[in-house]
């Protein structure tokens, strides 16, 4: 049964994909498949990295007497950069391979199908790790919560190669998106009280990433 389960998270992923696809013209499926596979790759990459990061530099003493500042850490500063620098860095090398991009929309699509092949991967190991009914909400909650952060860094790019705009663009789109990760998975790590603020921030990133795609599309 477990097996069903994986191939149902997984082709949701896949399905958010192939809506925003469809959605707004700019993406095609080879590109999207090309992108979302380069995500779901980075996926294991991101948590070797986050494993190492934490065991390196986060001691059992610390998550013993100072609960809040280890999940600080542990968010803002190790798992929020790694995923997300790490999602950057496959997205980079899908971008640098395809010289057709004129538009910065369409890099922006190209990072949100980077993000979901990340987050479909990531769905499958919390599935063997926490079961269905704990990993159902991630159909949702992260699947959009990690194509939302990928807007960020993904205009960035997308101004830089299309727009001549500054690269440090890129590098603040990386830091708010860092920043975002962190913010989530940090109150979630605690009671329901905390998760409010975590999903309140999913709502405004999804709201954003809608409005903000739809005004790129039909920016000249």
């Amino acid at each position: 049964m477990i097996h069903l389960y994986s191939a149902l998270f997984f082709m949701a992923s896949l399905a958010w994909v192939f809506y925003f696809s469809q959605r707004y013209a700019g993406m095609g499926r080879k590109d999207a498949g090309v992108a979302f596979t380069a995500g779901v790759l980075s996926a294991p990459v991101a948590g070797v990295v986050s494993y190492f990061l934490q065991t390196g530099f986060l001691g059992d003493k610390l998550l013993a007497d100072e609960f809040h500042l280890y999940q600080f850490i542990l968010y803002f500063f190790i798992v929020g950069p790694a995923e997300e620098g790490i999602k950057f860095l496959a997205f980079f090398l899908v971008v640098i391979r395809n010289l057709r991009i004129k538009k910065t929309h369409e890099v922006i699509l190209l990072g949100m199908a980077t993000a979901l092949g990340f987050a479909g991967a990531e769905n499958i190991l919390y599935l063997y790790a926490y079961g269905w009914q704990l990993t159902l909400p991630r159909l949702l909650l992260g699947n959009l919560g990690h194509a939302g952060y990928a807007v960020f860094w993904a205009y960035g790019m997308g101004a830089h190669l299309t727009e001549n705009a500054p690269y440090h663009l890129i590098w603040a789109g990386l830091l708010a998106a860092s920043v975002l990760h962190g913010v989530y998975n940090y109150f979630l790590s605690f009671s329901y009280s905390y998760a409010v603020v975590s999903f309140l921030l999913f709502a405004g990133v999804t709201f954003f990433m809608f409005h903000f795609l739809r005004v790129e599309v039909h920016r000249r």
